[in-house]
């Protein structure tokens, strides 16, 4: 079973097995590459001839070979039923004086398989045949002991017709396994393609490129988490997550310079395209139109579970914390589900980081300070929940509201308060949103807004004393926060001992104006 010492050499075609026709004009034109293989109309799928397998594609030293082998042999008894690999076109070329008798068969996908060393071919030139189909029996035609040394299958696959000679070819296993799956449905992680319609019970997208004719108008991708999915074929969409969809090597790449598929940027799962291959550590689904097989076959769209979700400054993560962010722990340890240990709330430096003084808690609100629950309803944990709060220091420039029905429109933003891991406990709506707190009035105002005059020295009473003096610890005396007057001021541990100034204020103010167009900021 040793491979081609040179290159073969035809013998005038005289030579072909038994009782066989001498080739034909249209086995002439499919031979030389001019006829070319039947349009697609189904994924082109394979299937190993033998299961045994002799020396492998590209074999050298280890097979005692002085060139690289360029097929695959099956050490298989003469006048074992040979089968088609895939669906085709068969042409009998001329007899090969290394190779024998040789069976070519051109699929759809633009690939070619030569079957040499065999001693009846059946099937005729032109013939269509089908996968698995008997189209030949096994033998050991072809030069001794150059050649062939034994009965076997001499199998080899390329890109053209006469890829068997030439050995410009692609190792046959690889491709064959790689494309054993009859099927245009490619399933992996949240993600499916397509490519003959919508997938039942799934939320789908069309992937049609206009400017590239006929080929893709039936190729949807779909998701099981309906998260507003969306294809575009002009670009990118403002305000979502998109990723590009290119084949450098398509004829139409110019075409598909403008092909997006976009998420929300708050939707559980983030994209990124390839088309070489799948990405590590991402689950990867195979973009897989079969009449563009040949440069679209290692094209895929790959989807991973985002870690953090941000918004209005905050941020909430379901696996540790952002760098360089002011982060707390969110668990509930009344949740036996113990999925919750490893989630943070994290403050961006924009909004004041560590400064603007958020806390947690399991226990119930912190007292003397503005709290919110954070609680959802369909949880089966419901009751160990119901404790739970974020909390602000009191005049802290922003307030919070939670929603469990979906993000606030009017919110400078929300974060999603999301956790894979307990969606079937309802956590899949849930958001913590900022709104900028109306800006209170100068402690000297007087009730028109207008600076109060500094009052006359000599009307004060002898045992007055300087607010100055005071000092900040009892200058909110009375507000949230204190508790019991000036001796019970809680402002040194609820972070109501603050810089006189917000230098972030304006920055929330500012956004939230922006969105809001004109509204009044008070909800």
């Amino acid at each position: 079973m040793r491979d081609l010492r040179r290159l073969a050499r035809h013998d005038g075609g005289t030579r072909l097995s038994a009782g066989r026709p001498r080739v034909g004009a249209a086995a002439t034109a499919l031979f030389l590459g001019l006829a070319l293989a039947p349009a697609a109309t189904a994924q082109t799928c394979y299937v190993r001839p033998f299961d045994r397998v002799g020396d492998p594609w590209h074999c050298l030293e280890a097979c005692d070979r002085s060139i690289p082998h360029a097929g695959v042999d099956f050490p298989v008894p003469s006048g074992s039923a040979v089968p088609a690999i895939a669906d085709g076109v068969a042409s009998v070329p001329p007899y090969s004086d290394c190779l024998g008798n040789v069976l070519v068969i051109a699929h759809p996908d633009g690939m070619f398989s030569g079957y040499g060393h065999l001693q009846t071919i059946h099937v005729a030139d032109g013939e269509a045949v089908t996968r698995g189909q008997h189209v030949a029996d096994s033998g050991d035609s072809g030069r001794y002991p150059d050649c062939v040394t034994g009965p076997h299958l001499h199998l080899t696959m390329g890109d053209h017709a006469e890829s068997y000679r030439d050995r410009q070819t692609i190792d046959p296993l690889a491709y064959i396994d790689s494309h054993a799956d009859c099927s245009c449905h490619h399933t992996a992680g949240l993600l499916s393609f397509s490519c003959n319609g919508a997938l039942e019970g799934q939320t789908c997208v069309s992937l049609n490129e206009p400017a590239d004719p006929d080929t893709w108008m039936d190729n949807f991708i779909c998701t099981a988490a309906p998260e507003g999915l969306v294809f575009s074929a002009s670009g990118p969409i403002e305000g979502l997550e998109c990723v590009a969809l290119t084949e450098p090597s398509d004829s139409q790449s110019a075409a598909w310079d403008d092909n997006f598929v976009c998420l929300p940027p708050d939707a559980p799962f983030e994209l990124a395209w390839s088309f070489a291959g799948r990405l590590d550590g991402w689950s990867c689904v195979k973009f897989d139109e079969p009449s563009e097989e040949r440069t679209w076959r290692d094209n895929f769209l790959c989807e991973r579970k985002r870690p953090c979700f941000e918004g209005g400054g905050l941020t909430f993560c379901q696996r540790g914390k952002v760098d360089g962010e002011h982060c707390l722990p969110v668990n509930e340890p009344g949740d036996d589900q113990a999925i919750w240990v490893d989630n943070t709330l994290c403050v961006s430096e924009q909004l004041g980081g560590a400064a603007l003084g958020l806390q947690w808690s399991a226990a119930g609100p912190i007292a003397g300070m503005d709290c919110t629950a954070v609680a959802e309803p369909a949880e089966s944990e419901a009751a160990a929940w119901s404790d739970n709060f974020v909390c602000l220091p009191p005049g802290a420039p922003i307030r919070l509201e939670w929603s469990a029905q979906g993000p606030l429109a009017d919110a400078v933003g929300c974060a999603r308060w999301y956790e894979a891991a307990d969606l079937d406990d309802g956590w899949a709506d849930d958001y913590l949103c900022v709104y900028p707190r109306s800006p209170s009035p100068p402690p000297d105002a007087a009730p028109d807004g207008r600076p109060e005059a500094p009052p006359d020295p000599a009307s004060r009473d002898a045992g007055a004393t300087d607010d100055a003096a005071v000092g900040p610890a009892l200058r909110n005396n009375g507000a949230r926060g204190v508790v019991g007057g000036s001796a019970g001021c809680a402002c040194a541990t609820t972070g109501d001992a603050r810089p006189a100034a917000w230098p972030w204020a304006a920055l929330v103010v500012g956004l939230w104006s922006r969105r809001r167009r004109g509204v009044p900021a008070e909800r």
